[in-house]
């Protein structure tokens, strides 16, 4: 299934739709959101933090090196970014809580590999089918009401329905991650919805 981008189902205001940059909040009624750069708190030492790209640069290749972006969206929300290689094993998605570096720790996520495939994940539960990914695949994590779904999109403006997950999500959810390779990054990391 795809979201063509800005064009689709009419959303009352206040709703949010899917297909966007993040998200893109109907007109009318009060306020509005827009994606915000991801700024990282709790930076493991492993890591370097270069204007809001991570990259592993220590610490081996298992999954103990993360980050958790500041702020986290309350109710419908997304977290978006790029992966800049297909060489490396790293985590994104959101949480509820950071609690470690690990991959086990992030609570809804994609788990991109060293052989160019991601999947979609439940902490380290195997959640759907893999598909192939480019080192300019731009990835999303988005939840609508208490459904999260992962997007993916390459050059073109439509995201791509790659997963919805069964579980239902509520509370504030934050971008959380883990890499595992040394020289693994993630960059161009936004965050969207109520923030707070």
């Amino acid at each position: 299934m795809t979201y063509p981008r800005n064009v689709g189902p009419t959303y009352a205001p206040g709703e949010y739709a899917p297909g966007g940059y993040g998200l893109e909040q109907a007109s009318g009624g009060g306020g509005g959101s827009s994606a915000e750069a991801i700024v990282w708190q709790d930076v493991s030492v492993n890591l370097t933090d270069t204007d809001g790209t991570l990259e592993k640069v220590s610490g081996g290749t298992s999954f103990n090196s993360g980050a958790w972006s500041t702020k986290g969206f309350t109710g419908d929300g997304a977290v978006t970014w790029v992966m800049v290689s297909t060489a490396y094993y790293v985590c994104v998605g959101v949480g509820v809580v950071d609690g470690s570096d690990s991959n086990a720790d992030v609570d809804f996520n994609v788990r991109m590999t060293s052989s160019g495939t991601a999947q979609g994940h439940e902490g380290t539960s195997v959640k759907g089918s893999s598909w192939a990914y480019t080192a300019t695949t731009e990835f999303k994590v988005e939840r609508i009401g208490t459904t999260i779904t992962i997007y993916d999109r390459d050059g073109v403006d439509e995201w791509t329905s790659r997963h919805q997950f069964v579980t239902e999500s509520t509370g504030t959810l934050h971008c959380d991650n883990s890499i595992a390779g040394i020289g693994g990054k993630i960059t161009g990391a936004t965050i969207d919805g109520d923030l707070v």
